[in-house]
């Protein structure tokens, strides 16, 4: 949902995966086993836009501390 896109990760849909491709096409990204690249941008997004603790955006995103903790280390 355009609204719920923009509270979480603080921009629109459409800036949100002009970024994702963008970083997918230049292979800064890739998708990993189990969790996608716009999984892994959204984490980043939502863990810095909201400085969220890492077992509030495990507890979003259903991902261990493990693995959130890969693609975002504060």
């Amino acid at each position: 949902h355009p609204r719920n896109c923009m509270d979480l990760l603080r921009m629109d849909g459409h800036t949100y995966m002009t970024l994702c491709n963008t970083l997918r096409a230049r292979k800064l990204l890739e998708n990993a086993r189990d969790i996608t690249v716009e999984e892994q941008v959204a984490i980043f997004l939502l863990r810095i836009g909201h400085n969220e603790r890492n077992c509030v955006v495990q507890n979003t995103f259903q991902h261990s501390g493990k693995t959130i903790s890969k693609y975002v280390s504060l």
